[in-house]
């Protein structure tokens, strides 16, 4: 409970950091798990792909705002995303 307490505080007095700090992980999420399948591209490339502020020039690009817009729809909502088959075709739709 008094964890939840700081957590609290936190989103109240610190939005910036926190939106800050969410947009890196979900930036090096993105790399991370793209690496993985073999997917590369320059350092300084990912950021405004990833957040959406940039059009995918090549077949990496295209990957990591696909992971991205997969993310977004994990993320949107309040509730938990059902591990179901429907969910999983969506996030699969998300991705190409």
């Amino acid at each position: 409970m008094e964890a939840r307490g700081k957590q609290e505080v936190w989103i109240r007095q610190k939005p910036e950091m926190r939106r800050v700090l969410r947009e890196q992980a979900i930036i090096q999420s993105a790399q991370s798990s793209n690496c993985i399948e073999g997917v590369t591209i320059s350092p300084e490339g990912p950021r405004p792909v990833v957040m959406g502020k940039w059009k995918p020039q090549d077949r990496s690009e295209e990957e990591l705002a696909g992971y991205r817009r997969a993310l977004g729809c994990i993320f949107s909502g309040k509730r938990a995303v059902p591990v179901t088959p429907n969910a999983v075709t969506k996030l699969h739709t998300r991705l190409s």
